[in-house]
């Protein structure tokens, strides 16, 4: 087997984990992958598994290329079906949901495969570039940020296997409007634009939410992730508090900017400037209104 093959092999194993969970075929293999195997070992059994994919990829994380990168951050639409013709192109049929993280890493795996049966490399090269590399760093990043056994070392060997393709300077030209443009903007709107990854570059889970919670003592409530984050928003201006908040949102921000810096990933990058900025703001007129007071 050719290191091709053997590239695309793993990719394809990792993908299948990102996309279904641990099966039962792939207990073996995932035995002799000394960080894996700890992974399982530790969760233990099949149920534990499962549980464990529902909690990250299902309930905390939304790993869909159209999610991270539309508008309104939600799934499917121009994103998704901007994903068929690419299966078309060496024959594979679509799956359900062909802009998942772990269906897109399997797409890129079968383009090494077809490239041993004479496919042209820049077809998989410009599928990088169209696909992955637009969305991928910040994905695989959410998903290590929420922890467990498993995961985050499923996401390290994916990071390590398509270091060369996730490695990019290249800004996206889909950046959104400025949402600190218009003098009308509420605290609403800036939690709607802190959880579209499309302009504020992360993701913000539930769980991460809640950790800017303790780590600023402001309560988020529960509910969905709009909800809580902007109760957490109002707390901290009600209290008056919000540099407290904001170093908060500081602190997580420093981690994603150290991930895109790793990766050199200049798209990834040009996104985080906006949570920097809306920090910035909220600080400022919290001193503008002590100031009047």
């Amino acid at each position: 087997m050719g290191s091709g093959q053997v590239e695309a092999t793993a990719l394809a194993a990792l993908g299948g984990v990102l996309l279904r969970g641990v099966q039962a075929s792939d207990l073996e293999w995932m035995g002799n992958v000394p960080a894996l195997k700890a992974g399982i070992t530790q969760l233990g059994n099949a149920d534990e598994l499962a549980a464990e994919h529902h909690r990250v990829m299902d309930r905390e994380v939304f790993p869909y290329e159209s999610v991270f990168r539309s508008d309104d951050a939600l799934m499917g639409g121009l994103h998704r079906e901007a994903l068929v013709p690419w299966y078309a192109r060496i024959g594979l049929p679509v799956p359900p949901e062909p802009d998942h993280l772990g269906a897109e890493i399997i797409l890129y795996a079968a383009f090494i495969e077809a490239e041993e049966e004479g496919l042209d490399p820049s077809i998989r090269t410009r599928f990088a570039a169209a696909h992955l590399a637009t969305w991928a760093p910040a994905a695989l990043f959410a998903i290590r940020k929420q922890g467990g056994p498993l995961m985050p070392a499923v996401c390290d060997l994916v990071l390590e296997l398509l270091s060369d393709v996730l490695d990019s300077s290249a800004v996206p030209e889909d950046l959104l409007e400025d949402p600190l443009a218009s003098n009308k903007t509420g605290l609403g709107d800036l939690a709607t634009a802190l959880l579209r990854p499309s302009n504020s570059g992360w993701f913000l889970s539930r769980g991460d939410i809640q950790a800017l919670s303790s780590a600023s003592d402001h309560p988020c409530g529960f509910g969905a992730r709009k909800q809580m984050l902007h109760n957490w928003l109002v707390t901290a201006v009600q209290h008056e508090q919000v540099d407290q908040a904001m170093d908060a949102v500081d602190g997580l921000l420093a981690e994603w900017n150290a991930h895109a810096n790793l990766l050199n990933a200049g798209g990834l990058r040009s996104r985080l400037v906006l949570p920097k900025r809306i920090s910035a703001a909220l600080r400022a007129g919290a001193g503008a209104k002590e100031a009047s007071a």
